[in-house]
């Protein structure tokens, strides 16, 4: 039977002795107020533990697993949370996800750029769900934003997803 609740325990339990998978799992719940209450400081707290924990191989496993917690930081500061707006710092974190092995944090960054095609292609992730694998889920909002910065750049390939999104909000 599920039981969140005990879950977050052991996660704790595994944070304390620097499990990073476990780190950024804590780190989640804080973000998203499961089964502990929202809290954005400490959400940014354990995904920046997790990520300034060193590997004595510094292999690309680890390198794998911590790119999750980088990029989350990224998010953190590109969108305020538990910290100030800082975008020249979420993309430095974009960078080093990518560098780290993360699936969507160069388009991401790209798309910070204002590279329209890639703001587009993100927005559509965010619109379909497409990539939930990846850590993107339907987030009409966030699909609304990235569309908005594709037109604004010139480039609009999906006009009927925005209307479809502007209509579901």
């Amino acid at each position: 039977k599920e039981n969140k609740k005990l879950a977050y325990k052991w996660f704790l339990k595994a944070g304390e002795q620097n499990q990073v998978n476990a780190l950024t799992t804590i780190a989640s719940y804080y973000l998203d107020g499961d089964v502990v209450n929202q809290n954005y400081v400490k959400a940014f707290k354990f995904y920046n533990k997790a990520a300034n924990i060193r590997f004595e191989d510094e292999d690309t496993f680890g390198k794998y697993h911590q790119s999750r917690t980088i990029y989350a930081l990224g998010l953190m500061h590109e969108k305020g949370q538990g910290t100030r707006y800082n975008y020249e710092k979420a993309k430095e974190f974009y960078l080093k996800a990518d560098e780290y092995g993360h699936e969507i944090s160069k388009l991401r960054y790209d798309a910070l750029e204002g590279d329209a095609l890639k703001a587009a292609t993100l927005a559509s992730y965010y619109f379909d769900g497409s990539k939930i694998d990846i850590g993107i889920p339907i987030d009409l909002a966030e699909a609304a934003f990235w569309f908005k910065v594709a037109e604004y750049k010139g480039y609009n390939p999906y006009p009927e997803k925005f209307e479809e999104v502007y209509k579901k909000m």
